[in-house]
């Protein structure tokens, strides 16, 4: 969460069409705009903060898909800029990549001067930058991070194909960083990552094709006149090394990759120099899902004769926490869903006895995974879905094998059993934490479509949404928590989307539910 906001979409609902929504501290949930009247709607798509804005995408029949934002009221509900004029569309991409990822400006790939160009917003009207034509027709920018004063993404020029590029927000200083394989064939970085190590240090990594080593793992430090220098050569020679499972534990970048051994995907780690991987944890057969809790990262593993496993790593050591039975004409048991909550991790498995089921594993010394429901009694699986943290607390959806679908449930204060919460619903899902308020939607198999919320363990219908005369649903979908405030004071608590720790602090809030 950050800074209290919560955005939900809409499919439809058969007077406005797909518009955008919101839902005030006083729990009223009312049409934002009607920026497109009429059953069509505007479809906002890529709902965006930016400062105390909240930017997107619509279309309202008369300039095309563009860029627009809002303050919350349908007065401030604007048109940014009709950067392709006339019906046609700008075709914005990538705008929810670029969250926060310079503060107060916006940045993200549409059509218009240039071509498929890259462009800044600060969110006043026709405040939209053309930052630089990259390429002859447009070098379709994507991959965007922040790393200290800088902006890096992926672009082509239309002479060195796909490579990485920076922009600290002017024309000069939209520059490409490398030409990593030179000529135009481009080494089309992905997957790019800044991970700040435990002496503050922060390094871009990325998978990009070296001209002799095939798709490796890069690093660009965050100093002045820096270049790319790939740091691993996991496949030897040519080879693509498959890397994945990107993930920091304690400051250092974990992952998976191929090496060409045959018993699949490993872990490699980064070394303390950031000039060369290693293996770490030994031989492993398949390794994916990796999470970190602390300093420890939990994985699973195939078997070989033999079921699944659940695994740790600490300081280079890997530990076999359980080996899940074969299920025999049954689903294979591999956990799936890992989740950590405060120190706990929580997933799900299956055994012949229960089914499918929610897990957990305490930090405790010696501690085992323990199952924690058996919600449809007996072999059936319930089908856990919605893993989310509510403050502190696993809540999710799962069938009860009752006819009215799934409904939400949460661990008991000792984490050792599951408890249905909320009272009776019909099809819970698209859980969303946001303070203080878990919101959910609900689809009653009679009935039309609810956006909810869970507050103190009761459950407040905030608005029914009326059935669509063509048979197609109009539920709101979750979207994701983003940082826009409007003008509705209310004392919550904030969560600290770094930390995660929650602190008090008076905030002006709203829910908003559109299309992404």
């Amino acid at each position: 969460m950050a800074n209290n906001t919560l955005f939900f979409f809409t499919l439809s609902n058969p007077s406005h069409g797909q518009e955008l929504w919101k839902v005030t501290t006083e729990d009223v949930a009312s049409i934002v705009a009607d920026i497109r009247p009429g059953p069509e709607g505007s479809e906002p798509r890529m709902l965006t903060a930016l400062g105390a804005s909240l930017m997107f995408t619509a279309d309202d029949g008369i300039h095309g898909r563009e860029l627009w934002k809002t303050n919350g009221t349908a007065a401030g509900t604007v048109l940014v800029q009709d950067l392709v004029l006339g019906i046609e569309s700008a075709d914005i991409e990538q705008i929810n990549g670029f969250r926060a990822v310079r503060g107060a400006d916006l940045f993200f790939s549409s059509y218009g001067v240039g071509g498929l160009e890259l462009r800044r917003s600060d969110g006043t009207v026709n405040g939209v930058v053309h930052l630089k034509d990259i390429g002859p027709t447009g070098s379709n920018p994507s991959e965007f991070v922040k790393m200290g004063d800088f902006t890096y993404f992926v672009a082509d020029d239309g002479k060195t194909g796909r490579e990485l590029w920076k922009t600290d927000n002017t024309e000069a200083g939209t520059q490409r960083v490398a030409d990593i394989i030179p000529g135009a064939t481009g080494s089309s970085p992905s997957n790019l990552l800044v991970v700040e190590a435990t002496d503050g240090n922060l390094t871009l990594f990325f998978e990009a094709k070296d001209p002799t080593k095939g798709r490796e793992l890069f690093k660009l430090e965050n100093t002045a006149n820096a270049v790319p220098i790939c740091i691993s050569d996991i496949t030897i020679g040519a080879g693509n090394a498959s890397i994945g499972n990107m993930t920091a534990v304690k400051g250092t970048l974990h992952f998976t990759a191929y090496n060409g051994a045959g018993n699949g995907d490993r872990i490699f780690k980064v070394n303390p120099e950031r000039t060369a991987v290693v293996f770490t944890g030994g031989d492993m057969i398949s390794a994916n899902n990796l999470i970190a809790s602390g300093s420890t990262l939990f994985f699973t593993q195939k078997g070989i004769n033999s079921g699944p496993k659940l695994c740790k790593l600490e300081n280079g050591v890997t530990s076999i926490i359980k080996v899940f039975d074969l299920i025999p004409g049954g689903e294979y048991p591999m956990p799936q869903k890992l989740t950590v909550v405060g120190s706990t991790l929580f997933f799900t498995a299956a055994d012949a006895a229960k089914g499918r089921e929610l897990w957990k594993l305490e930090s405790t010394v010696n501690a085992i995974p323990k199952r924690i429901s058996d919600i449809i009694v007996g072999p059936g699986s319930s089908g856990i879905d919605n893993l989310t943290d509510f403050n502190g607390v696993l809540h999710f959806t799962a069938s009860s094998g009752e006819s009215t679908g799934d409904r939400v449930f949460k661990t008991n204060a000792i984490r050792t059993s599951v408890a249905a919460v909320g009272g009776n619903m019909s099809n819970a899902d698209n859980l969303m934490a946001a303070g203080l308020r878990l919101f959910f939607t609900q689809s009653p198999q009679a009935g039309a479509p609810q956006l909810c919320k869970l507050e103190n363990n009761i459950t407040t219908v905030l608005k029914t949404f009326d059935l669509r005369l063509d048979g197609q649903s109009s539920i709101p979908q979750s979207s994701r928590l983003l940082a826009t405030k409007f003008s509705l004071p209310q004392r919550m608590l904030k969560m600290d989307a770094n930390s995660g720790n929650r602190t008090a602090q008076p905030q002006s809030w709203s829910v908003i539910f559109g299309m992404v």
